[in-house]
């Protein structure tokens, strides 16, 4: 039997949860395929890899990862996993250039700093 991890999703001082708002505002059909990939992404083990799955190397965005969907737009999803084992959605970004993603890495990491110093919260991902 498969067991699953559970997604959640950074949220801001507001309470908003950009990575779900950024989803939402994505065409249906790439929706989908996003949420079909955080499916499988909750499944240990994990059936998802390169292509699909890239972990950073350098040493400042260690530990985050990168979920690619590629329907017509390069639509990348920032995340890394936590000491529990959960995934957190730090930042969703459409790469149309290669500073885009170094601009994302720059959010992603400032956002998993405030939840490592209790500044920022996080809550369950709903698809």
């Amino acid at each position: 039997m498969k067991t699953t991890r559970p997604i959640f999703d950074f949220t801001d001082a507001d309470g908003n949860a950009p990575v779900q708002e950024f989803i939402r505002k994505l065409d249906p059909k790439i929706q989908h395929k996003i949420n079909q990939q955080l499916e499988q992404l909750q499944m240990i083990p994990c059936n998802l890899h390169p292509p699909h799955v890239k972990a950073f190397r350098l040493d400042r965005y260690k530990g985050l990862y990168e979920l690619r969907t590629r329907i017509n737009k390069m639509i990348r999803i920032i995340f890394f996993l936590d000491n529990e084992g959960r995934i957190i959605l730090l930042h969703g970004f459409i790469k149309k250039r290669d500073r885009s993603t170094e601009q994302a890495l720059a959010i992603a990491r400032a956002r998993k700093l405030a939840l490592a110093s209790d500044k920022s919260a996080m809550k369950l991902y709903k698809n």
